[in-house]
């Protein structure tokens, strides 16, 4: 081959070499690597790992550490695991995420078992809200703790001058104060929906538990709140359920809480919000007309006793 031939095919080589090499991604470093992981992927085909990089929000490698190791600079952030389990977010697939915000802005006495301690949370609570805004929440067990309903009177004793209302644990009665019983109007002859009830103490007044709908007769009066701040109270939603590893949810309650979720998801990419639209006339409890059907199976399958009506039944787990 002569000189000039050689040159030629040189010349080509480095040519080809310069395209193939422009074809490759530049790889930049993460922003984050988690090294020294129990990593669950979720990937069959490498269902564990130590380590993983995330760049922009998104995972781009797992592997051992020394593997993702290699993939940092000195912008990258590093956190150690310890050996703690890392899994992929939760999607839960059946949750009344709007129910929630109230738990989340107002006070949350989920498993708590002590009656004090409700009342120092509701104190708190009462302490940071501004004038005038109700106090909601719940989540309260009594079933935990003494075993006895609490009362309008636990409730006066920490706050007398603002309406709280708390619903229990399985959202099918209400502990309110007194405040609350005079901004409904709620007495002892009180009218409610079947299924309903306005539990009376020894004295023949109302107690300040309010069983299934007897609830609405202060709910209603409840002041409407603007957007905006609904808004903000979803987001604060959000980010507590992604406090928990909860990233996505299917939320069972109707479609318009549904729609101000999307809203008010719309400025946060990593959090997912489906809806559950039903064949039936409304996907809420009030909407679907089953309070009474509720109610009466609850009746039927434990014989109540005044102010006891939901001591046998529990739902842990469950939001319906």
């Amino acid at each position: 081959m002569t000189l000039a031939a050689v040159t030629r095919a040189l010349s080509a080589t480095s040519v080809l070499a310069i395209m193939v090499c422009a074809r490759q991604p530049v790889w930049a470093a993460p922003d984050l690597i988690v090294l020294n992981g129990d990593v669950r992927t979720v990937d069959q085909s490498t269902p564990e790992a130590q380590a993983f990089a995330v760049e922009n929000g998104k995972f781009t490698a797992i592997g051992s550490n020394d593997e993702i190791k290699g993939l940092a600079d000195a912008e990258t952030k590093v956190i150690d695991a310890g050996g703690k389990t890392v899994t992929p977010g939760f999607i839960d697939g059946h949750t009344h995420l709007t129910s929630g915000m109230d738990m989340v802005t107002g006070v949350d006495l989920s498993y708590i078992p002590e009656k004090k301690t409700w009342l120092e949370k509701i104190k708190e609570a009462d302490a940071r809200l501004p004038k005038g805004v109700w106090l909601m929440g719940g989540g309260w067990d009594y079933t935990l703790g003494e075993g006895k309903l609490p009362t309008k009177e636990d409730l006066d004793a920490v706050v007398p001058d603002r309406v709280v209302i708390l619903r229990d644990i399985d959202f099918h009665s209400y502990w309110v104060n007194s405040k609350a019983l005079e901004v409904g109007g709620v007495t002892a002859t009180s009218k409610v929906e079947e299924g309903g009830e306005v539990v009376l103490n020894d004295k023949g007044e109302p107690s300040g538990i309010l069983l299934e709908s007897a609830g609405d007769l202060v709910e209603k009066h409840r002041p409407a709140v603007a957007d905006a701040e609904r808004r903000e109270a979803l987001l604060q939603t959000m980010k507590f359920a992604n406090s928990l590893g909860i990233t996505g949810v299917n939320d069972m309650s109707d479609l318009a809480a549904v729609h101000d979720s999307s809203i008010a998801s719309a400025s946060q990419p990593a959090r997912r919000i489906s809806g559950s639209a039903s064949s039936r006339p409304g996907n809420s409890r009030a909407a679907r007309g089953d309070r009474a059907y509720w109610s009466r199976r609850r009746l039927r399958r434990y014989p109540s006793q005044t102010g006891n009506v939901l001591r046998h039944w529990r739902h842990r787990g469950s939001a319906s």
